[in-house]
């Protein structure tokens, strides 16, 4: 019965439909650019690509290139690329058009040929360049610190992604002028290559024994033929009379403290082949005087301190073959008293010591004598010095500390104190840090960690976590509730405990009847729930009572109109397994202001099509509306129509609410849309061709079928052609 009274629906729309053609007559005349339509399309320029549209003009168009760069600002090409083009495709050679400007803002009008300002339309701005995707990096030299020396050779090397093209390569310098060079007013510059430029991706430089020696030098390597395409040195390079560098000073450093008139050892690191000099600067590197008298060879030295304290004192190492090239240590401390504890270097404010296990403790002392090692423990306050077993009296720079257990354990807890067996007041404490009673350092939730995840009430699901905590140590997992969502988690409401001593780093879940709403996972250490071995899910996931992840309205989804009393498909897609949905209509104010809504049906499916005739409802036809789906689960998934659609009162004009075509053309449905495997065509009349084009124009698929497979047609955007009491409705279809 059902069918049947769907079928003189549809017979008395059909003939509705025809008596309103027969007073209309043919539809509007309509011009649709297919190609260049969509963003992020770059074309090169000389090469030659397809333009496509799609009307339903009686004669040929006219084809124009909008030119942001065209003289006198931007506008149109003086003259049309085509006239009077019949068909839906046209050729655009470019090679006739070489001199375009490369240039983001292009696009391409398609108008009628008899009534150009009547109907055109316009494509989506799209980029035209010399060579698509070219780029040139410097390999060499691109890294700090390169010293060359003049009148030697070296390799200059890029990578370019045209390696047919020829390049030009340039020495640089914003400092000095070069011998030989250009632009001497501004950035100095010389051309290498003079007579021809290189293909390939590397070169031999003979540096020439004239050039100045200097640190700002920049090698600028520069397309051929595409002066835009080019890539400088990232970092500047020495050019020096030297053959190499200093790397590092590994004494003193900025926490080293030296008595006077004592012995140190001076080193650092270098590349240098000859000897160096050494200076002293007392006053932070303003001025230096030598340390010996000659130069020497290596990179180690023994130096008496002097007899007057600094708190600024600084070592320089120079080239003794050129003095532009040296290192500078940083700046230190040569003290008037007997000594001092320097640094303390384990433990770190980040460790994290465990009860009854053992740890090495080691600092940097100038002091002449032992030194003693206590520890103190934090409990509201900090408690008196303890002697560390083992740390008294103690010659060197390291002692091991057996940790006493019963110790109070927490996050910065314990500290430790070097000090001079003589002076006790001369010494040094370390940062505080971490007392545990586990051995481990970290727990890392990984399951559900990831935003967006919805589980269903009444399933079960893997919890996992990752730690290094020894065997024997395991877990307890806590569910916390919170009030918002993944991405504004909010405020914890509750906690609740779900398993405790969990062996292993995965346990499965049964969710039963716990609550929807929003939640976070909890997973810490069982032996020390007070350190830091807690971890949280990174993202807060959804309980639901519905399985399912998503609804995605597809019509109505905005611009479609309707008249009452008349049969439409609403469709979506979802992927609820085996559930059924409520339907609703919402009613908003021309203006946008949402005024009631009305529950077209409940319980229905399980599918993702519902065929509704419009009832008499309560509106007012100058309002427009919007269709949700929504699980019968609830409250999620949900949607709702992307856009706007509108009822008119049947019998109303096609004046005041468009023409029939149009009518229809918001009637027409393809679901479901995106898809990978196939889709159906719903329509309010006689179906009589289905035609599937590509962007180029070329039909895919021509026939009477309402369900097409597309299975073997590429990802991508479509246009399907539906055939409608005569009418003929493009769509878009997007196959994933």
């Amino acid at each position: 019965m059902k069918k049947f009274n769907r079928f003189l629906s549809l017979t008395f729309l059909a003939i509705l439909l025809s008596m309103s053609v027969s007073v209309m007559g043919q539809g509007p005349l309509t011009v649709d650019v297919i190609q260049p339509d969509n963003s992020g399309i770059v074309w090169v320029i000389g090469e030659t690509y397809t333009i496509s549209w799609m009307d339903n003009l009686t004669n040929g168009v006219n084809i124009w290139l909008w030119d942001p760069n065209k003289s006198g600002g931007a506008g149109y090409q003086t003259s049309a690329l085509a006239t009077n083009v019949s068909g839906s495709t046209w050729t655009w050679d470019m090679s006739l058009y070489t001199a375009l400007t490369p240039g983001t803002e292009y696009h391409i009008k398609v108008e009628s040929y008899t009534s150009p300002t009547a109907y055109s339309n316009i494509g989506a701005d799209f980029a035209l360049v010399y060579e698509l995707g070219h780029a040139i990096n410097i390999v060499q030299p691109d890294v700090a610190n390169i010293s060359w020396k003049r009148g030697t050779t070296h390799i200059i090397s890029w990578e370019d992604s045209d390696y047919i093209e020829s390049v030009n390569i340039y020495l640089e310098n914003s400092a000095i002028a070069i011998p030989g060079g250009t632009n001497t007013g501004g950035t100095n510059w010389e051309k290498l290559l003079t007579s021809s430029a290189v293909t390939g991706t590397t070169w031999e430089w003979d540096i020439a024994a004239n050039l100045t020696e200097d640190a700002n030098y920049k090698i600028r390597v520069q397309s051929n033929t595409s002066s835009t395409v080019l890539d400088r040195s990232a970092n500047t390079f020495w050019i020096t009379e030297t053959s190499g560098v200093f790397n590092e000073i590994y004494q003193p450093t900025s926490a080293t403290i030296w008595a006077i008139s004592t012995d140190h050892l001076i080193s650092w690191r270098d590349e240098i082949e000859e000897p160096v000099y050494l200076y002293y600067s007392s006053d932070g590197g303003t001025n230096y005087t030598q340390i010996g008298t000659t130069s020497f060879v290596g990179s180690t030295y023994v130096w008496t301190t002097p007899v007057n304290a600094s708190a600024t004192a600084r070592i320089k190492i120079v080239s003794s073959d050129d003095d532009a090239i040296f290192i500078e240590s940083d700046v230190f401390t040569i003290s008037d008293v007997v000594g001092s504890v320097s640094a303390i270097y384990q433990p770190l404010t980040t460790a994290s010591w465990t009860l009854g296990t053992k740890h090495l403790i080691s600092w940097l002392d100038n002091l002449e004598g032992t030194v003693n090692v206590f520890y103190s423990i934090y409990t509201g306050s900090w408690s008196a010095w303890t002697a560390v077993i083992g740390g008294s009296n103690v010659t060197g720079a390291t002692c091991v500390w057996d940790i006493p257990t019963g110790l109070t354990t927490g996050n910065n807890v314990c500290k430790i104190r070097v000090e001079s067996s003589i002076d006790n007041t001369v010494g040094l404490d370390s940062d505080p840090f971490d007392l545990t009673l586990t051995t481990g350092t970290f727990v890392d939730v990984i399951q559900p960690s990831v935003g967006g995840i919805v589980w269903a009430r009444n399933t079960s699901h893997y919890l996992s976590w990752d730690d290094d905590l020894l065997a024997g140590e395991n877990v307890d997992i806590s569910l916390c509730k919170y009030t918002n969502s993944t991405d504004a988690i909010g405020t914890e409401t509750s906690t609740v405990s779900l398993f405790t001593d969990v062996v292993g780093s995965t346990k499965v879940w049964p969710i039963g009847t716990t609550a929807a709403g929003y939640y976070r996972i909890k997973v810490f250490s069982h032996d020390d729930p007070s350190t830091a071995l807690t971890d949280y899910s990174t993202s807060t996931f959804t309980i639901s009572t519905s399985v399912g992840n998503f609804i995605t309205v597809n019509s109505p989804n905005g611009g479609e109109n309707w008249l009452n009393t008349t049969t439409h498909w609403i469709a979506w897609d979802d992927d609820c397994v085996n559930e059924n949905f409520d339907i609703i209509l919402y009613e908003y104010t021309s203006a946008g202001a949402d005024v009631a809504n009305y529950p077209l049906a409940t319980d229905i499916g399980p599918g993702s099509a519902w065929e509704w005739t419009i009832a008499q409802l309560p509106i007012t036809s100058t309002n427009k509306f919007k269709i949700v789906v929504k699980s019968t689960l609830g409250p999620l998934p949900t949607d709702i129509s992307n856009g706007f659609f509108y009822i008119n009162p049947f019998g109303k004009s096609v004046t005041s609410i468009g023409d029939i075509a149009g009518d229809i053309a918001a009637s027409v449905v393809i679901y479901p849309n995106p898809t990978s495997g196939q889709f159906s065509v719903s329509a309010p009349g006689n179906i009589t061709k289905v035609e599937v084009r590509n962007l180029l124009g070329q039909v895919l698929y021509s026939g009477v079928e309402t369900t097409i497979d597309v299975v073997s047609y590429d990802a991508g955007l479509y246009i399907v052609n539906i055939e409608v009491e005569g009418q003929v409705i493009a769509k878009k279809l997007f196959i994933q």
